[in-house]
């Protein structure tokens, strides 16, 4: 049966064990322990149990303390073991002889139930990545060990084993832990760093807003370090700077090995832009974006234009009549294809030409809206006006 109390000299003996280590007061009546063992009982308990030198001299009780719990077991001195609650790889318990006064004889402590591995070793292979062979030797009879990668179990192994290779290890750097145990009690892990291969060499871009006209553009390549040794990709001979917006595209070349770039002519307070950088010989992007993202942008900004001038002089003349007739029918380019649907239906044929010479020979009804002045098509139709320079 288990007894809680709190002697008068309990607390002196913590203090003196915190401070100094194990407490050995005189040996009184030879009174002497011969040893005392410290064992996890396989569940939340720590076993103990001890032997003195001279069995017929026992104390009058035995007082048990443990470092993390604030009470104490008090048993009778004919006992020689006990199960108190704890965790016996970070407690430190420590058992009291004392007589009938309670006068303490003589103090015994343990601090560990059991011992880690030791001397872990990680070796990469070189040559195959994502192998690496790991090596340590057992301090303890364990009833199981663990390897972990990144803090992942990966494999659960006899207690006895002292090696093990991993054949999938992550690329980059790993930490790989060998964690030991006895019984339910898991025991400290020890750890090493390893390099586990070279993942892809993916730049990093950074774009910043140097004025509302200009931006500075940087990039670089991933560097690790990993079990004190530094790890990095090699630098990009060229790459292509991609600058989109709702006024196009436009690519540029930075100096070959060059980390940084500057370009200008940006209107940051009203539009977005994304600028992408592409190492040379890879597809590919890597991008940022800069700018009033939330403004609205245009996709497709209209063009101002006069119907009825293909010829884009600013006047509509018998001259437009042949540009159109050009069109219809010697495959003649015009910018502006709108202008030359007169009647605004859609499409450019034969009726517009006869509209357009009804209207400047025959007083006939003038060309449909914008003809006046120019002006923006407000009827949807397939045609397209990439430019009129006489409306700018």
């Amino acid at each position: 049966m288990n007894i809680f109390s709190y002697p008068r000299f309990g607390v002196m003996v913590l203090s003196f064990v915190g401070l100094f280590g194990v407490l050995s007061p005189d040996i009184v009546n030879g009174q002497e322990f011969a040893s005392l063992e410290c064992q996890a009982d396989g569940t939340t308990g720590i076993n103990l149990s001890w032997s003195l030198v001279n069995p017929a001299d026992q104390p009058a009780f035995f007082e048990i303390t443990n470092s993390n719990q604030p009470q104490t077991a008090v048993v009778p001195g004919n006992v020689t073991s006990w199960t108190i609650p704890g965790d016996c790889t970070q407690d430190v318990i420590c058992i009291i002889a004392a007589d009938a006064a309670g006068n303490p004889i003589q103090t015994l402590c343990c601090g560990s139930c059991g011992e880690t591995v030791q001397g872990l070793g990680c070796i990469a292979s070189p040559g195959s990545p994502g192998l690496v062979s790991l090596e340590w030797s057992n301090s303890d009879a364990y009833t199981g060990i663990t390897i972990s990668v990144n803090g992942t179990d990966v494999v659960s192994l006899m207690g006895n084993m002292t090696s093990y290779q991993i054949t999938d290890l992550n690329l980059g750097c790993n930490t790989v832990c060998v964690t030991p145990q006895i019984g339910a009690t898991i025991l400290a892990s020890v750890c090493c760093e390893v390099w586990g291969g070279f993942p892809p060499c993916e730049p990093t871009i950074s774009c910043t807003e140097s004025s509302n006209s200009t931006v500075d553009i940087t990039w670089g390549t991933p560097a690790w370090t990993c079990n004190g040794s530094s790890y990095g990709c090699i630098n990009f001979q060229q790459v292509i700077i991609t600058v989109s917006s709702f006024f196009g595209e436009f690519t540029y070349l930075p100096a070959e090995f060059s980390s940084s770039f500057s370009l200008g002519g940006f209107d940051l307070d009203s539009y977005a832009y994304t600028i992408c950088l592409q190492v040379v010989g890879s597809a590919d992007e890597y991008c940022c974006t800069v700018g009033c993202i939330l403004c609205p942008v245009p996709t497709n900004p209209p063009v101002e234009y006069r119907r009825g001038d293909p010829t884009d002089d600013g006047t509509v003349d018998l001259g437009d009549v042949i540009k159109t007739l050009g069109y219809l029918f010697q495959n003649a380019s015009v910018e502006c294809i709108r202008s030359a649907d007169v009647n605004d239906d859609g499409g450019v044929d034969v009726s517009d030409v006869i509209n357009l010479l009804s209207y400047l020979f025959l007083d006939g009804p003038e060309p449909a809206p914008p003809f006046s002045e120019c002006g923006v098509d407000e009827t949807e139709d397939e045609l397209d006006c990439e430019e009129s320079t006489s409306c700018i």
